[in-house]
């Protein structure tokens, strides 16, 4: 299919086609071989969508089943610094210095 476009691509620009009424008309018959081309790219592009879909929705049931999305991580274990903010600032919880901590 390649050599097809490349051959197309290397044509020579068509040129007018007298016809009995003297008018000038170009060839429809290379504009249609030239759409048929770029349909049938257009439906390999889409196969090979549709396949790429299908892997990541594979990938992403494993990972659901697997426990490794987003909603089934573990918390994150705190630091000591942090434990110590947060064991401060529910201590002074609904006072002024609960604000303050944060800015530690």
């Amino acid at each position: 299919m390649d050599e097809k476009i490349k051959e197309t691509a290397q044509e020579e620009p068509e040129k007018p086609v007298k016809t009995e009424d003297d008018g000038s008309k170009l060839p429809t018959t290379t504009l249609i071989s030239r759409a048929d081309l770029a349909a049938e790219r257009l439906e390999k592009a889409l196969r090979t969508e549709r396949e790429n879909l299908k892997m990541r929705e594979a990938l992403m049931v494993r990972d659901s089943l697997g426990g490794r999305t987003e909603a089934g991580q573990p918390d994150r274990e705190l630091s000591e610094s942090d434990k110590k903010k947060k064991g401060a600032k529910d201590f002074f919880k609904g006072t002024n210095l609960e604000e303050a901590i944060d800015k530690l």
